[in-house]
């Protein structure tokens, strides 16, 4: 669980660390798993897709590959769409610490555009993460 939570909260500090993001969407509208309280838009979810162990290093740290996925929610498509480009130049194919280990890689993998029957747009983008840890 500490590597989970190590994860989300690195990306979450990324956030908060970019200027071009924070401008965007403050750091207090993102949010992992799900948004909670029905923040004004436009919001941020990343959400764990799914977690598989890639293989051992002969120093014996664990590298594992994550899937991660970025819902932006916004009213306008424009706008949604621009944090979407924000998040891509943040992430794809950044490199980070976490609190037990280390993010090697974030790779952009699939992106999709959504109009919500409730009239907002959720314009998605996910990333592959290698990331290493002590087991």
């Amino acid at each position: 669980m500490a590597l989970e939570l190590g994860l989300e909260q690195a990306i979450h500090e990324r956030w908060a660390a970019t200027g071009a993001l924070t401008a965007l969407v403050p750091s207090a509208r993102v949010f992992t798993g799900a948004a909670v309280d029905q923040p004004a838009t436009p919001y941020v979810v990343w959400q764990r897709v799914s977690t598989a162990p890639q293989t051992r290093t002969s120093s014996g740290r664990q590298v594992d590959r994550t899937r991660m996925r970025c819902e932006v929610r916004a009213e306008q498509l424009a706008i949604a769409k621009q944090v979407a480009q924000a998040v891509f130049d943040a992430y794809n194919r950044a490199a980070f610490a976490l609190a037990s280990g280390s993010c090697l890689t974030m790779q952009h993998v699939a992106y999709e555009e959504v109009l919500a029957p409730e009239g907002w747009w959720r314009v998605a983008t996910e990333f592959e993460v290698l990331h290493e840890h002590s087991s």
